[in-house]
């Protein structure tokens, strides 16, 4: 790719924003775009486009861009002095996946490896394992052991419904990487909830199990927080909020199934 000279990558470059010619009502053209990049002292400039331009920053990123090109909801753009251009309901839709967390404790030992706060230690003695017998923790994908898929549907109403919650099984030794840490401040589980399962597995493993909707009915919306394109956005997600409460029937239905597995004969022998 580096050899092509119809090809030019940028760093450390963050678009704000679409060129859009025309007023609202009317036509309008896209031109280029205006980037900020901190390879020429933060500079900011607009770069032309002489055909297409292709937007391609995701779910969250794409309509802020636009939003802040004048592309969006008179209510989401006026705050911000944002000229409209185009009305279209940018940002709603949102979908997501909702999900709750599970943790089952298991009678094997924890192995005094994973308790250490050397990381290259840690990290050489996985990679020898795996080397030498093709087992232990890098024969997983990440920290994730594997995963499966689950229809919560009644299969005598409808025998030929796709599943609708996929369960995502993990090992992690609580100490491991600051998984503690994580667990607070990223997933908002409770101080003392963390310090719980942290004493549990002093003496046991831990398999963290995501269970996880599939295909949402509930929408949510994306709206900016500001003008500048290094703000974070403001996001809605309406989990479990659709008028028949399907979804919240789908994800419990999906706990209970799971609580159910983790009571069978095998797994209770481990856990």
């Amino acid at each position: 790719l580096r050899l092509r000279n119809n090809l030019m990558v940028m760093r450390d470059t963050t678009v704000s924003k679409v060129n859009l010619v025309g007023t609202l009502g009317g036509t309008v053209t896209a031109t280029g775009v205006t980037v900020t990049t901190s390879n020429v002292n933060c500079s900011t400039f607009s770069i032309r486009a002489s055909r297409d331009i292709i937007l391609s920053a995701g779910a969250l990123n794409t309509p802020l861009i636009l939003q802040r090109s004048g592309v969006g909801r008179a209510i989401d753009l006026t705050p911000f002095n944002i000229v409209q251009k185009i009305n279209r309901p940018v940002g709603l839709n949102l979908m997501d996946h909702a999900s709750s967390l599970h943790f089952f404790k298991t009678d094997a030992v924890a192995e005094e490896i994973l308790a250490s706060n050397d990381i290259i230690s840690v990290i050489t003695s996985f990679g020898l394992e795996y080397v030498r017998y093709r087992t232990g923790p890098f024969t997983f994908v990440g920290n994730m052991m594997f995963s499966g898929f689950i229809n919560t549907n009644d299969a005598t109403i409808n025998p030929d419904s796709n599943p609708n919650v996929q369960w995502i099984f993990y090992h992690f030794d609580l100490k491991q990487f600051e998984f503690d840490t994580i667990l607070h401040e990223k997933f908002g589980i409770s101080a003392q909830y963390v310090k719980e399962l942290i004493a549990a597995n002093q003496n046991s493993k831990i398999i963290l199990v995501f269970n996880v909707l599939l295909s949402p009915i509930s929408r949510g919306m994306v709206r900016l927080s500001g003008t500048d394109p290094n703000l974070p956005p403001k996001i809605y997600a309406n989990y479990l909020s659709d008028a028949n409460g399907v979804d919240e029937i789908a994800l419990t239905a999906g706990v209970n199934k799971l609580q159910q597995l983790f009571s069978t004969a095998a797994l209770q022998s481990i856990s």
